[in-house]
C-alpha cells in the first residue's frame, strides 16, 4: 500500500486489462487530456479498445476529487 497526495485537478483512472491491454499509456493519457469531460473520455476510451480489436471485457473509469477531497481523506484513514 502507497499513499500519495491528492491535489486539485488531479485525475484518477481505474480500469480493466481490456482497456490497459489493447490501448497505449500515451493514447490513453492523450484521450483524457483532449476530451471535453469525464464521461467522453471514459467513453472514447471503451471506443478506442474496441477498435484496437476489443479481445476482453473494458472497463474504464475517470475520476477528478473536489478539492476538500483530500481532507475528507484524511479524517476517515486516521
Amino acid at each position: 500500500v502507497q499513499e500519495y497526495p491528492v491535489l486539485d485537478g488531479d485525475t484518477f483512472l481505474l480500469c480493466s486489462d481490456g482497456l490497459s491491454r489493447m490501448v497505449s499509456d500515451a493514447a490513453i493519457a492523450g484521450a483524457i487530456g483532449e476530451s471535453l469531460g469525464l464521461q467522453a473520455a471514459s467513453d472514447h476510451l471503451i471506443d478506442l479498445a474496441n477498435r484496437a480489436g476489443g479481445e476482453d471485457n473494458i472497463t474504464a473509469i475517470i475520476f477528478r476529487p473536489k478539492a476538500d477531497a483530500r481532507s475528507w481523506f484524511q479524517r476517515v484513514w486516521r
